[in-house]
């Protein structure tokens, strides 16, 4: 009974209009932000395919400061689920959500396909109200986007150029400062992640095999200082919130390979074998448990793949020292295009790729457990940060 009525305010919240009751600038802690792409959509085989009739994307904010979170929707914003799952970030002290779009639907001689895009929105999330108040093109296929700690500039990887945008951001407008380009084209830049103090940074380059190890000069432009070649296909990265580990999933060889951080560089200090297709990883805010989500069998429809019929995965992982060791996993359904922790860290928030759903998991004691509640999104979701 419980379940059925937490179901149902969930889904009057997120239908529901923009005077819900949500976060304030103090209030974006207990926030979970997530991109919705409108245009992709799944049968019941797992294929995908794209609507003539879709919209940009939307934008939900998932608010956890009561027994019940609130959920508020803005629609119209362009989003996508094509790349990483780190598409979209919160400011680190103002109530602004950053989101990405790396392709766009386009409909010819009546048929959908989808193109690069190159648009970056600015939204407010203030007061139960999601409102987009700036827009920006930048390079081609705009992908992972990550905030520097104070806020000031917000760092894009355009993935179909190999460049790095840097934006300064306001509190009502956004201007590319610099370009930086760090690889080829060919190469498949993915995502771009700042040290917890914003002096470091990480890129990875798809397609090439390649982690990038780079300072942040005075101007906010990143330098390469150190190439890695470890697994194959490194997509997302994070540092733990004490700089001092970084981590990378690699999306081909099924994988999560651990660093240290030091004034020498990056230094490997082991891997983790994960099923297939980490495709995101996040880190709880005290830095203690690390969540990597697998898409498994979900979209493979070759009867004879070895994955055929399976669900994904999310991993639960533990840090010791300068890694992180498994403790548990456990499969989920559809596909999970990301999974993060809730701001308390006692529950991990799964997508749902596929039905449109975010799921929650009980993980407080270090064991992954279904929680039952599932919060219906307008659409795909394609990425999700908290702070």
């Amino acid at each position: 009974m419980r379940t059925s009525l937490v179901a149902c305010a969930f889904i009057a919240a997120t239908f529901s209009p923009a005077g819900t009751p949500g976060a304030s600038a103090e209030g974006l802690a207990q926030a979970i932000v997530i991109a919705n792409d409108d245009a992709v959509i799944y049968n019941s085989r797992g294929e995908s395919g794209i609507r003539t009739d879709a919209g940009p994307g939307s934008v939900t904010a998932v608010v956890f400061s009561g027994e019940i979170p609130r959920v508020a929707t803005v629609a119209d914003i362009p989003a996508s689920l094509t790349g990483a799952p780190v598409s979209i970030a919160l400011h680190p002290g103002r109530p602004l959500v950053i989101v990405t779009s790396a392709m766009r639907q386009v409909v010819d001689a009546g048929k959908a396909k989808q193109e690069p895009d190159n648009r970056v929105s600015l939204l407010r999330l203030e007061d139960g109200v999601l409102t987009r108040i700036a827009a920006l093109e930048v390079g081609s296929q705009p992908s992972g986007v990550s905030f520097s700690p104070d806020g000031s500039l917000a760092y894009v990887a355009n993935r179909n150029e190999g460049s790095v945008s840097v934006i300064e951001v306001s509190e009502n407008a956004m201007k590319e400062r610099a370009r930086v380009t760090l690889a080829a084209k060919e190469a498949s830049l993915a995502h771009m992640q700042l040290s917890p103090n914003g002096t470091r940074a990480l890129a990875t380059l798809n397609n090439t095999n390649e982690i990038l190890f780079m300072t942040i000069d005075p101007q906010g432009v990143p330098v390469v200082t150190q190439r890695i070649k470890a697994g194959k296909g490194p997509y997302a990265a994070r540092f733990s919130p004490d700089g001092r580990v970084a981590v990378v999933a690699h999306i081909w060889s099924d994988e999560v390979v651990f660093f240290s951080v030091g004034g020498g560089g990056l230094h490997e200090t082991g891997r983790v074998k994960t099923a297939r297709i980490p495709e995101g990883i996040d880190i709880s805010r005290d830095g203690e448990w690390l969540a990597v989500n697998c898409l498994g069998g979900f979209g493979v429809v070759d009867t004879a793949h070895p994955e055929f019929g399976k669900t994904g995965r999310v991993y639960l992982l533990q840090r010791e020292g300068d890694r992180y060791v498994p403790r548990d996993d456990l499969p989920v359904p559809d596909g999970p295009q990301f999974a993060v922790f809730t701001p308390s860290g006692k529950h991990l928030a799964v997508a749902g790729t596929g039905s449109k759903k975010l799921r929650l998991f009980d993980c407080a004691d270090g064991r992954l457990r279904p929680a039952h509640i599932d919060i219906n999104l307008p659409s795909e979701p394609a990425a999700a940060h908290r702070l």
